[in-house]
């Protein structure tokens, strides 16, 4: 007597779980993206007191040396610069990614809460029906077995 009734929005919910999945990836890359260009910085930070060390070691005995080491000193600062704003630039694309995927994975939790919604629907129904042909049954049992007692 059962029928399995297939939950009409199957496709859009298979679909929204794809795009759930991308985005969690898209998350994962970022995220992984994120933590190589802070370890890009921190080699680069790392440079940076080494240089410093070298120069204070140097002293002011060579001009030409000193220079030279305040000029590299100098590049290694802007790109330090640079690292930071990219890294504060990935930490903004990895917020809005996360925000992606917390709206992605709304938006499949309704239609799995649909979907459980029609299916304890489509039980009630189905035992509704059960209980009309079990009760329908009984009265025609109940008139069989009167029929016989007369």
């Amino acid at each position: 007597m059962k029928m399995n009734r297939k939950f009409r929005l199957q496709k859009v919910l298979d679909v929204r779980e794809i795009i759930e999945k991308q985005k969690m990836k898209n998350l994962a890359f970022s995220r992984k993206e994120l933590e190589l260009e802070k370890q890009r910085m921190q080699k680069l930070e790392i440079e940076i007191r080494q240089l410093a060390v070298e120069m204070n070691d140097t002293g002011t005995a060579n001009v030409y040396r000193f220079s030279a080491f305040h000029d590299y000193l100098n590049t290694l600062a802007g790109m330090l610069y640079e690292k930071r704003h990219a890294i504060f630039m990935l930490k903004k694309a990895v917020e809005e990614k996360r925000q992606d995927l917390l709206q992605a994975s709304k938006d499949k939790k309704v239609l799995e809460l649909l979907k459980e919604k029609t299916r304890a629907a489509f039980a009630i129904e189905q035992n509704r029906e059960e209980q009309k042909v079990l009760d329908e049954l009984a009265v025609r049992n109940i008139n069989l077995y009167q029929d016989e007692m007369t």
